[in-house]
């Protein structure tokens, strides 16, 4: 599992502990978009970035920058997952 995701279940837990509800008194945003989200006992709300997308233009802008080309900024849209962490 990745850190912020991770970091969103111990949140989870330490907020139960101290009797907040989720997301009433506490909302939790991930950052990995990983699967795992789905399986805690809340899904939490993450952001998932296309990876594969991702890789692809920097390897496409790095052939470029070795060719000699002029390179341009690429913007790459992530997905919001909602889940029940957030209101």
């Amino acid at each position: 599992m990745a850190a912020t995701d991770r970091l969103g279940l111990g949140a989870l837990r330490a907020g139960r502990s101290q009797r907040l509800t989720v997301p009433t008194n506490l909302s939790i945003v991930g950052f990995d978009g990983i699967y795992v989200h789905q399986l805690a006992e809340l899904p939490i709300t993450t952001i998932q970035q296309p990876l594969a997308t991702i890789a692809q233009h920097m390897f496409a802008l790095l052939m470029k920058q070795l060719a000699g080309e002029t390179v341009t900024s690429v913007y790459v849209v992530p997905e919001l997952l909602h889940g029940a962490t957030t209101a």
